[in-house]
């Protein structure tokens, strides 16, 4: 498998903790259509995940509930915009698995 690029806003890598890369290109590229639309959000979205990704906002953050989406969470970027992520603990990294439009219901997450 190739190696999940970094999701970055203006080239730059966020400054914090934990590592955020795109599952593929797909996402990344849909990561970077999030950034042009929604530039400032994307940024708080791209900081929340590198510095606390698993720390809950009721209605913004939150780990999702089914059993199909086990350790997966969901982050509200615009009201119509979502990324959904996994965060591992032990790695200090979170893999974004989808970035886009508002989908329902949720994207399963991969077996990563």
């Amino acid at each position: 498998m190739s190696e999940q690029p970094a999701l970055t806003i203006d080239d730059a890598q966020p400054q914090g903790e934990w590592t955020v890369v795109a599952q593929n290109r797909r996402v990344l590229k849909a990561w970077e259509g999030l950034v042009e639309k929604a530039p400032e959000s994307a940024s708080d979205c791209l900081h929340r995940l590198s510095t606390k990704p698993m720390e809950r906002n009721p209605g913004r953050v939150f780990p999702l509930r089914h059993k199909k989406h086990k350790g997966a969470w969901e982050y509200e970027v615009t009201s119509g915009d979502r990324v959904f992520y996994i965060p591992d603990s032990d790695k200090k990294k979170v893999v974004v698995y989808y970035a886009g439009k508002h989908v329902t219901p949720a994207p399963y997450p991969p077996g990563i």
